[in-house]
């Protein structure tokens, strides 16, 4: 997890091949003399490490709830694969500059956010100054830890808040955008939010640009195989999705093709 991603870079460096990354800026920072100290290296291991394993899990989770939402809700796969279709076509996938273009699919990542949240309590917080919430007073120094989960589920901001509803979001008075603290809040926000709900947006926008995700088919009966949404969580520090059977199939030939030509991309 440390060392052996450190020296992959390292030797694709000096072979002049490397991809610029952060962990290539923080080298070429540190050894800008030409060497680099043994503090600086062990420093910058940790550092990378940190930014990558801090974000893979969360965003593992945004990304499971995601699937499992499109294969429950058919209905919204469908038309969030429309307007993909009606703006990017079908000679290419799907990048960041057509996310302005694709509001329904940003309202269906939104409805994940908030349905699921990743980290339903986050880190915990000391307030600044004395408080009070309903009948409680809060002294300032207590310690609070917010209820996430609970305020995606309050219906005084979210109708319906037990169902999935991108249209939440859509409406010309939408509801809170749940990124708002599904990431956290104050000084102890994350600090990968741009980039967790980048690569969740480029994730989950190519995988409806490219395949059916539907509810797995018994082999026997050709019928699908039901199971129950409402006890999909595991409860835990994270808000991890309990295994669900599904099946992807590609949505064209085209699209094979293209997955293969940007594979073929980034393994060079």
């Amino acid at each position: 997890m440390i060392d052996a991603p450190y020296e992959h870079v390292r030797a694709a460096m000096a072979r002049g091949a490397a991809r610029s990354c952060f962990l290539t800026t923080l080298l070429d920072e540190c050894a800008a003399d030409g060497t680099i100290s043994d503090y600086d290296r062990e420093d910058i291991k940790g550092a990378v490490n940190i930014v990558y394993t801090a974000g893979t899990d969360t965003t593992t989770t945004v990304l499971t709830s995601f699937m499992l939402a499109i294969v429950l809700h058919p209905d919204a796969r469908e038309k969030s694969q429309n307007e993909i279709d009606a703006v990017v076509g079908s000679e290419r996938l799907p990048e960041f500059e057509d996310r302005a273009a694709l509001p329904y699919l940003e309202a269906l990542l939104k409805e994940v956010y908030r349905w699921n949240p990743p980290i339903p309590l986050v880190l915990p917080h000391q307030v600044t100054e004395d408080d009070s919430y309903d009948s409680y007073t809060i002294p300032a120094g207590s310690m609070i830890i917010p209820n996430v989960w609970a305020i995606s589920r309050d219906p005084e901001y979210y109708a319906d808040p037990d169902l999935f509803k991108p249209e939440h979001f859509l409406s010309d008075n939408p509801d809170p955008d749940p990124r708002a603290f599904v990431f956290g809040f104050g000084r102890r926000l994350c600090p990968g939010q741009a980039f967790g709900d980048s690569s969740v947006w480029l994730a989950a926008s190519r995988i409806l640009a490219a395949f059916d995700v539907t509810k797995a088919r018994d082999a026997a009966t050709g019928m699908d195989i039901d199971f129950t949404p409402e006890s999909r969580f595991i409860s835990g520090m994270i808000s991890h999705v309990i295994p669900f059977p599904c099946e992807l199939r590609p949505r064209s030939d085209k699209v094979v093709a293209l997955i293969r030509e940007s594979e073929a991309a980034y393994s060079m």
